[in-house]
């Protein structure tokens, strides 16, 4: 488990983080929704080591985070951030195969080609693989960038290529973002395979109706400070949303199925 302790984050006087705790489980998906600014992001930079609490700490599966080697994290962690910009015009393929470097730091080996081979396929970028990827689409960059994260953490990595060491997580911030309704459903078809796998997943949210219907576990912020917590039924009710978006009237839940 990935766990936040009490986590506090400061920029001069502005605190974009207050005391928030939560916890990442493995085998379960805990969905993070809140209004813009309510530091959602922030928290997920926090649980995945590329920002400092300014107070309470993360622990992963039973350790202090700090005390983690940024090789092991990659090895145990990846993360989708809303990033998707390259300097370089690097093919797809190589984007993509960036996602093994944490395990094959000296040369890519072929378990780790067969292993990116498979996740573009199953992303559907592998028509694009010898594509230059500043030329992409939005959600073509989106869908790369997918594929470079879940060649990261991929379950069947540990079969073919190296054991496991402990649990495996994956963070995606705004998953769906530019992505049409049909790869909408392939993010949460993955997601759910990869929750069977044993992976723990954190997905930052926009819409109620898809945390209902694929979150074992959400977790509302509101001006940096934790909301509400809890199943989808116990928090995604007319009344919290209304005030935790400050809505004059209620949300669907019933929006499109993916």
């Amino acid at each position: 488990m990935i766990e936040g302790h009490d986590l506090r984050i400061e920029r001069g006087r502005k605190v974009l983080l207050r005391d928030v705790s939560c916890q990442v489980r493995p085998g379960e998906i805990l969905a993070v929704m809140g209004p813009n600014g309510a530091g959602k992001s922030t928290l997920l930079k926090c649980l995945t080591g590329s920002l400092a609490p300014s107070a309470g700490h993360v622990s992963i599966d039973g350790q202090d985070q700090r005390a983690v080697s940024a090789r092991d994290l990659a090895q145990r962690r990846a993360v989708l951030s809303q990033s998707r910009e390259l300097a370089f015009p690097f093919p797809v393929a190589d984007v993509v195969m960036m996602g093994r470097h944490p395990h094959s730091p000296g040369a890519i080996t072929p378990a780790d080609r067969d292993i990116a081979q498979a996740v573009m396929q199953r992303t559907g970028v592998w028509d694009l693989r010898h594509e230059d990827y500043t030329v992409l689409s939005g959600g073509e960059k989106q869908r790369v960038q997918l594929a470079r994260t879940l060649t990261q953490i991929w379950p069947e990595a540990h079969k073919a290529h190296a054991p496991r060491k402990g649990h495996s997580y994956i963070f995606l911030d705004e998953p769906t973002a530019a992505l049409d309704l049909k790869f909408q459903q392939m993010i949460f078809t993955l997601a759910h395979e990869l929750k069977a796998a044993g992976l723990g997943i954190m997905m930052i949210l926009h819409e109620p109706y898809h945390a209902r219907q694929h979150a074992d576990q959400v977790l509302l912020l509101k001006a940096g400070q934790r909301y509400a917590m809890g199943t989808p039924d116990a928090v995604l009710g007319d009344d919290v949303l209304c005030d935790l978006f400050d809505l004059t009237v209620p949300l669907s839940l019933n929006g499109p199925m993916a």
